[in-house]
């Protein structure tokens, strides 16, 4: 009798940014927060078992819901303990995730405007449908 496989694939809506920065997480977010007047605030890290380490590994997680819009913006460490969560940007820092209705987001000068916040290196945009470990950034 021959294996059956089982494969789920993952419909990621949202929009994805990575971001090259040395700041800790806490600054990052709080100057993010002051420069676009938004109100971050941490949440419970991400976890991922390794299998590799046989250890669960946490990334920290910093969310802000804007209700009146419909979506909310999320930033996720993207290295912990010499792990991560999207092993194919290893030269990206953290993630900026926009999730839910996407349409009232300004994107289109988004990059620009990190650009210009201190300590932010490098931003760029993701197509999240290309990323083979994706799943982990299923949260819910």
């Amino acid at each position: 009798m021959g294996k059956s496989k089982l494969h789920i694939d993952f419909n990621v809506d949202f929009l994805m940014w990575g971001i090259v920065s040395s700041l800790p997480e806490h600054r990052l977010c709080w100057i993010i927060n002051k420069a676009f007047d938004w109100k971050f605030k941490r949440e419970e890290d991400v976890q991922m078992y390794v299998t590799s380490i046989a250890s669960t590994v946490t990334f920290p997680y910093f969310k802000y819901d804007i209700d009146e819009d419909h979506y909310s913006l999320e930033i996720i460490r993207n290295k912990s303990t010499g792990t991560f969560l999207l092993p194919e940007l290893k030269s990206v820092d953290y993630l900026f995730l926009v999730k839910g209705e996407t349409d009232f987001f300004m994107e289109c000068d988004f990059s620009r405007y990190l650009l210009k916040i201190p300590g932010v290196q490098h931003v760029l945009e993701i197509d999240p449908e290309k990323l083979k470990s994706r799943h982990n950034l299923i949260l819910e």
